[in-house]
């Protein structure tokens, strides 16, 4: 009948959209991991962060970069209104237990965002939301960092 020939058609469009949503994905998947590569990502922001961003992604390369860059942004800019560079590599901090913390707080921190971007729909302006949060707590970060006198080390 022409009813089940429809729903037979239907059904292989459902498999095929999976199919190419899954190769999508991979694709997605892997121009992701090659960016973190490219870009050092690991050794620069650490294993956390790294792993928080690709979460925030859902296997979306357009969405990483949007979380990436809305993240590294937060964090210049917090650096440049202090006029002081964040320690968050150890190749520039011989305190790696500052780095660590350093790395532990910003993951924190963007793991209860990517939270809220997804599930709290009161909050408006998100970008701005996201961008404003992980700018204070770079700001936060930079200032233990004066008061502890890392940067005279």
């Amino acid at each position: 009948s022409y009813k089940d020939s429809k729903d037979i058609k239907e059904s292989h469009n459902d498999d095929l959209l999976e199919s190419l949503s899954t190769k999508n994905n991979k694709l997605d998947e892997e121009l992701i991991e090659t960016f973190i590569e490219e870009n050092l990502l690991k050794q620069i922001w650490g294993e956390s962060i790294v792993n928080c961003l690709k979460l925030a992604s859902n296997s979306d390369y357009r969405q990483f970069d949007n979380w990436y860059k809305k993240f590294k942004y937060a964090i210049r800019s917090a650096e440049k209104e202090q006029k002081i560079q964040l320690k968050i590599i150890y190749e520039i901090c011989n305190n790696k237990y500052f780095v660590d913390h350093v790395r532990e707080q910003l993951s924190m921190t963007l793991r209860d965002l990517i939270r809220r971007a997804k599930t709290d729909h009161r909050i408006k302006q998100k970008d701005d939301y996201i961008f404003a949060s992980l700018k204070n707590k770079a700001l936060e970060l930079i200032e233990l960092q004066i008061s502890e006198g890392i940067d005279k080390q």
